[in-house]
């Protein structure tokens, strides 16, 4: 009878945990979650938003953003913008919400345990978006969008890139009469030649990974061979280092553009559409301006553009990023090798850019005059690491 009654036990306590954890083991939700202690993430915001495209399912979840709807009140607005990381969560949510991704952003009063656990706080609660309730989501790596994205391409190559594009450039609408403006009033008709320009994005972070700033002898190589072949360099991000006295001389002359810190000048600081103004920048620079591509240290700053406005991309990694084991340069290859438009290259510690594993230099030019060449170097950079498209689960 006791032999019994504990077999019975036994499989009623089987069969909870068959029914239950089981639904857990293959619910669809996955959490996206931002932790600014740890550095910038403009690239992963990118990242992320495609990867809410491709997975109907999927949220994200930004510290210091305790609402997801339209409006936030201006004293919580002072708030965010003055504290630099909350102004980071800030930015990254109006991006959000201006691409109608908004109602994806868990409240941040809801506690989310450690990457990679399942959060079973959030069981039985609402999704933001009103599609039901969470069933068993999952706390997923920032990288892993980047995956969902890779797969969400590989299904429909040219459907889904067109929907990723559209996304970003927000249903295909024209960059606003101010944004027109601003290039004609600072890039236009300060060049002292009407020459095409090349985008140099030059990044001097003294607080994350400074072992990937650009150092001063990449970008003296850059801005010397984009001259040397009749472009303008135009300088982005972060501002060029004072001692570095040629390059000031170079932008007084009007041979260089100082395009650095655009994100403080108007219309490019409001933190609704700081990002989606840069895009829409881009996009009107490759159609009219004559930006035939950008290229530039490891970075967030270049994944945008190079989805929104179709612009050739070259993402510039360190020797440490290239071994056959590392992880990163596996992960911005996978997305590069979707977008088409983008390839990474190592650059040396004296600023010599070159194929990953070779020693000759790259004719990094060329490549972004080529669009196929592009994309075929991505592709057996891609093809020769033996990547392909992942599940996550």
């Amino acid at each position: 009878m006791k032999s019994g009654l504990r077999n019975s036990f036994l499989l009623l306590l089987f069969l909870v945990r068959f029914l239950f954890f089981s639904s857990l083991s293959f619910a669809e939700e996955t959490i996206y979650h931002f932790n600014f202690e740890k550095g910038a993430y403009f690239g992963e915001m990118y990242h992320v938003a495609l990867g809410l495209l491709a997975e109907k399912n999927a949220y994200v979840y930004l510290p210091y953003i305790s609402d997801s709807s339209d409006s936030i009140s201006q004293e919580k607005l002072k708030q965010l913008e003055a504290d630099p990381k909350a102004r980071q969560a800030l930015v990254i949510y109006g991006f959000l919400k201006q691409i109608g991704l908004a109602n994806r952003v868990i409240q941040a009063n809801s506690r989310i345990p450690p990457i990679d656990n399942k959060v079973f706080g959030l069981v039985g609660k609402e999704r933001p978006d009103g599609t039901g309730k969470f069933v068993a989501p999952y706390v997923k790596p920032l990288a892993y969008s980047t995956q969902a994205f890779e797969r969400f391409i590989a299904d429909d190559n040219e459907g889904n890139l067109k929907k990723a594009a559209t996304l970003f450039t927000r249903s295909g609408t024209d960059p606003p009469d101010e944004v027109k403006k601003f290039i004609q009033d600072q890039i236009t008709s300060k060049q002292a030649n009407k020459k095409p320009l090349v985008a140099i994005w030059n990044r001097q972070d003294p607080s994350y990974q400074p072992e990937r700033n650009m150092s001063r002898e990449t970008l003296a190589a850059l801005v010397k061979e984009s001259i040397t072949k009749g472009y303008t360099p135009m300088i982005l991000g972060p501002p060029v280092d004072p001692s570095w006295v040629e390059f000031q001389e170079l932008i007084s002359q009007g041979d260089v553009l100082n395009m650095t810190e655009l994100w403080k000048k108007q219309p490019f600081n409001r933190w609704d559409t700081q990002v989606t103004g840069q895009l829409d920048l881009f996009r009107e620079l490759k159609k009219n301006g004559g930006l035939i591509g950008q290229i530039g240290m490891k970075g967030g700053a270049l994944d945008g553009p190079a989805v929104a406005a179709g612009l050739p991309t070259i993402e510039l990694v360190i020797p440490d990023d290239t071994k056959d084991d590392a992880a990163n340069s596996r992960r911005i290859l996978r997305f590069a090798h979707s977008i088409g438009n983008m390839t990474p290259l190592e650059v040396s510690p004296k600023g010599t850019v070159r194929n990953f594993y070779e020693t000759a230099p790259a004719n990094w030019i060329d490549l972004l005059n080529k669009p196929d060449a592009l994309r075929r170097h991505c592709t057996l950079l891609y093809q020769f690491l033996s990547l392909r498209p992942k599940r996550l689960r």
